[in-house]
């Protein structure tokens, strides 16, 4: 029986739940931003086009690859997913590879590295820790010598504190694992196939996908259109301001467009907005307890550069623990067409929290500091550049910190009790997730709301078992 549905949020999310629901529900899309796509859109600018990451597609789900490829009516390229991380001037593979240790640093301190890599792994086979936080996680599989080398000072400049104030679930879900087998068999037998392949958290993925044209925007573009040719309506520039409840359930929401408030009323609504924002919206507010210092955002700065040069550098992200950002991409190694010959594209991205000194700083400033940096590793100089931009994202990446995970089990449990809504998504979720993620959780729920399935209501944060709310 049809529905009516209405979703906050045109990112990935958003549009890939209204997709598998277009077909049997009156489907309608409300985005606060004057375009869609969320954390995966492209901006153009002056007619380059800039991703806000940037982002590709990439998972050994050989499933959501071909859904990925029907969305895009197989208008994609696929590369080589090769990301480097700079140490000491140097540069490693990342995820981190034995070999690279063995040979890239001085012997003496590489072989140290490898014992004592050799020596945590045996030892956790057979002694197994409570991982609290993310440097006790880093530290039981990578080794005290790596963990301070590779670890320890870059996650300090990405996330803002020290992995000791951060929950072992940050660390578990997104860093690849070195893989003892893969030691011994390259290293006695000199077995050349890698059998690193990360963990079922954070798998390694070899290969990436990616529009043949206009960036990852396309996909969004791809989508919106499907959605639309399937009746499904979508509003742009309309921000929800209420989210009414009565008798546990949605009974309305309010959302201003055009500076008119304008009342809706859904029988299933689904977010994928922030989680605090969320809960600011329900009307009555939920009685939650200390949440606010635990449910934190890290904010995001994306300096956007075209630069009068062919190419500056081959690999898709290059990562640093000693500049004043924490990523360089060039967005003309995911798509050559982006740019014109002698052009390309950088990005560096600049990790903060909403408000502080970073957050407030001038564009010129931020692009002095960059540059300055960028210099210094001889990609180019500051006359190469012809232009620039800056984008600001106040909710980035959710932070996972100590004892985040007890206050989010309160709100689920709050939110689990409101019948006809679901919370989805990166945002929605309070989880760091990529696109394919975003996806296979968008197509999970969308399912069952077309089945008539019973909502499924998690009183306690997994990070194995919660797609969605």
């Amino acid at each position: 029986m049809s529905k009516k549905i209405a979703i906050i949020g045109g990112g990935i999310s958003g549009l890939c739940t209204a997709l598998k629901l277009v077909d049997n529900n009156q489907v309608y899309v409300f985005e606060k931003d004057s375009d869609f796509g969320g954390l995966s859109k492209s901006i153009e600018w002056k007619g380059y086009y800039f991703d806000i990451g940037p982002h590709a597609f990439h998972t050994n789900d050989k499933e959501l690859i071909e859904e990925f490829k029907e969305i895009m009516d197989n208008e994609i390229i696929s590369f080589e997913k090769k990301v480097l991380i700079n140490f000491n001037g140097k540069y490693y593979k990342y995820p981190l590879k034995p070999f690279d240790i063995l040979f890239g640093m001085n012997p003496f301190f590489s072989f140290w590295c490898i014992i004592n890599l050799l020596f945590i792994k045996t030892k956790y086979k057979f002694i197994k820790t409570q991982d609290i936080s993310a440097d006790k996680w880093l530290y039981n599989r990578f080794g005290k010598p790596l963990y301070k080398l590779f670890f320890e000072d870059i996650t300090k400049k990405v996330w803002g504190v020290h992995p000791n104030k951060l929950s072992s679930y940050f660390a578990k879900h997104r860093i690849p694992t070195i893989n003892l087998r893969d030691i011994i068999l390259r290293g006695i037998f000199n077995r050349q196939k890698s059998f690193d392949e990360g963990h079922k958290f954070a798998p390694q993925v070899f290969r990436a996908y990616y529009p043949n044209k206009k960036g990852i925007g396309y996909f969004i573009e791809k989508l919106a259109n499907k959605i639309k040719s399937k009746g499904g309506e979508l509003f742009n520039s309309s921000e929800i301001t209420k989210i009414n409840l009565k008798n546990n359930k949605v009974y309305s929401i309010e959302f201003k467009q055009k500076n008119k408030i304008i009342t809706f009323y859904p029988e299933i609504l689904i977010s994928t907005m922030p989680l605090d924002s969320l809960i600011k919206r329900l009307n009555p507010l939920p009685k939650l307890n200390n949440i606010s210092d635990k449910i934190a955002y890290r904010s995001l700065l994306i300096l956007c550069i075209v630069v009068n040069k062919d190419m500056v550098f081959k690999p898709l992200h290059l990562y640093f623990k000693d500049k004043f950002f924490h990523r360089l991409s060039e967005i003309k190694n995911f798509n050559r067409k982006l740019f014109p010959k002698g052009k390309t594209g950088l990005m560096a991205e600049i990790t903060c929290n909403y408000n502080d000194n970073i957050w407030k700083m001038g564009d010129k400033e931020v692009f002095e500091k960059a540059v300055k940096d960028i210099e210094k590793e001889r990609f180019f100089k500051e006359s190469d550049v012809e232009d620039y931009f800056i984008i600001r994202i106040k909710h980035a990446y959710p932070m996972y910190l100590l004892g985040f995970e007890k206050a989010l089990n309160e709100i689920y449990m709050n939110l689990s009790k409101i019948k006809n809504l679901y919370s989805t998504g990166r945002q929605g979720l309070f989880r760091y997730i990529d696109i394919d993620i975003c996806m296979k959780n968008a197509f999970d729920l969308a399912y069952e709301i077309n089945t008539g399935e019973n909502k499924k209501v998690y009183d306690k944060f997994d990070i194995e078992e919660t797609p969605y709310m």
